[in-house]
């Protein structure tokens, strides 16, 4: 089985590195220095052990780099798309390079004979994959999705640092397919023994990249707010945490991580000086506050959050139920409400009347 990957950026580069341990792989990039680097047997990134990986691959004639796309694709079997999804001004994903490697992924197939499989490792929003990359693909090459190729959703869990440890013992391995035929190439090249293999519809294995991100978002702020508030009140904030992570039964577990029906309504946000209260249901629930910190634009029942270049966190700052006294805070955040945006403003949450803890009263 022969492999192409396009994009030689961190996440491109090292899974071609790794897969070429035991397989053909070419690496494809617009960067000639980049190409020209892997072929010399280097790494043009930070990453330990990534130089020793593909020097041996290089040596071994297992693995190069390429500016040319369409020879790629013409001479593998499989072709993942690993480039970049960087933000525009406004937030929103930029699929700019997600589009020229489909085109040349396109291209490839018009010439060559045969199945090919499709995999898109770059994180795009849900439903990229059928509304952007296999309209291309089809629409260049002449061919369709589901009989002359494949298609999956791959995303891909690596961390700066330990990313060939990572891609070597992964958390789970997601396979969102468009049929059975794709979802078993991709199983293929993945067999690993030691850990959960999941196969899943496209826009799940997408919308999952986004929701570990932003979990990961959400971790990482809780614990430095709650440093914050420790620092305040003279307490050891690592001390906390540290004990806080200690609970795996309820603190880390799965027991809160199951998407619900959405909640009854019980909390509703004041803006300081604003006319009315804002109903947190309005404004799309602590679900899709998830997915604003990953950068989706939500809307909501009339209520928008959107978070620009200036606001690139939607923080909560703090969310405390003690008996039937519920208050918090969100702040960073652009909210439009009936119109009017309000910048920079801290956003009080007090408790609904009518209910407590989403059970009426």
């Amino acid at each position: 089985m022969k492999i192409s990957v396009f994009g030689l950026g961190y996440a491109g580069l090292v899974s071609a590195a790794c897969l070429a341990r035991d397989r053909r792989v070419i690496g494809v990039d617009t960067d000639r220095a980049k190409v020209d680097l892997v072929n010399a047997g280097r790494s043009p990134i930070a990453e330990p052990r990534l130089d020793d990986l593909i020097a041996s691959a290089v040596q071994a004639g297992l693995l190069n780099a390429s500016l040319d796309g369409v020879t790629a694709v013409r001479d593998s079997d499989i072709s993942f798309i690993s480039v970049g999804t960087p933000s525009h001004e406004d937030g929103s994903l930029n699929l700019d390079y997600v589009r020229e490697a489909s085109r040349r992924i396109g291209q490839g197939l018009r010439i060559r004979g045969g199945y090919h499989v499709v995999v898109a490792r770059s994180a795009m929003l849900p439903g990229a994959m059928e509304s952007v990359v296999i309209p291309i693909i089809e629409q260049v090459s002449g061919k369709r999705a589901g009989r002359n190729f494949g298609a999956c959703v791959n995303p891909e869990f690596l961390r700066e640092g330990t990313a060939i440890y990572d891609f070597d013992h992964p958390p789970k391995i997601v396979i969102g397919a468009i049929d059975d035929r794709s979802a078993r190439a991709l199983k293929a090249l993945y067999a690993r023994p030691d850990a959960p293999l999941v196969v899943t519809q496209l826009g799940v294995a997408e919308a999952i990249k986004y929701a570990d991100n932003a979990w990961h978002a959400v971790k990482v702020d809780f614990a430095n707010e709650i440093g914050a508030v420790c620092d305040a009140a003279g307490v050891d904030g690592h001390a906390v945490m540290n004990v806080f992570a200690m609970d795996e039964k309820l603190n880390i577990s799965r027991a809160s991580a199951r998407a619900r029906p959405r909640p009854q309504r019980f909390l509703h946000l004041v803006l300081p000086g604003g006319p009315a209260p804002v109903h947190l249901d309005n404004l799309g629930g602590t679900s899709e506050c998830a997915g604003l910190i990953a950068g989706i634009r939500t809307s909501h029942s009339g209520g928008l959050f959107r978070l620009g270049r200036h606001h690139a966190r939607l923080r909560i700052a703090c969310l405390v139920a003690l008996r039937r006294s519920i208050f918090g805070c969100v702040s960073s955040a652009i909210v439009r409400q009936s119109g009017r945006q309000r910048r920079d403003q801290t956003i009080s949450v007090v408790p609904n009347r009518e209910t407590v803890l989403g059970q009426p009263r």
